[in-house]
């Protein structure tokens, strides 16, 4: 998650979707969210780049958790994987 982009996995899966982080890729990620029938939404608390989908998610009706990760840490599993953390 970042300003302009969102990194999006299920639980448990290496791949990484991504999308704009717009109101269009916004839309298409709680689209996405409910295809999966994704019961809770972890969102990677990231200086507020976050707000806008959390906001999108949850006017959807969607059940959603923003974390601060460890430091050194991500969300992501492309970026734990390869060590590209901020």
């Amino acid at each position: 998650m970042g300003k302009g982009q969102l990194d999006v996995s299920l639980n448990g899966q290496k791949r990484v979707q991504e999308w704009a982080n717009d109101e269009a890729g916004q839309v298409e990620v709680s689209d996405w969210v409910e295809a999966q029938r994704a019961t809770l939404v972890v969102v990677e608390a990231s200086g507020g780049y976050e707000a806008a989908l959390v906001s999108e998610l949850v006017a959807r009706g969607q059940e959603v958790a923003v974390v601060n990760p460890t430091p050194g840490a991500s969300l992501c599993p492309s970026r734990r994987d390869s060590g590209q953390n901020r």
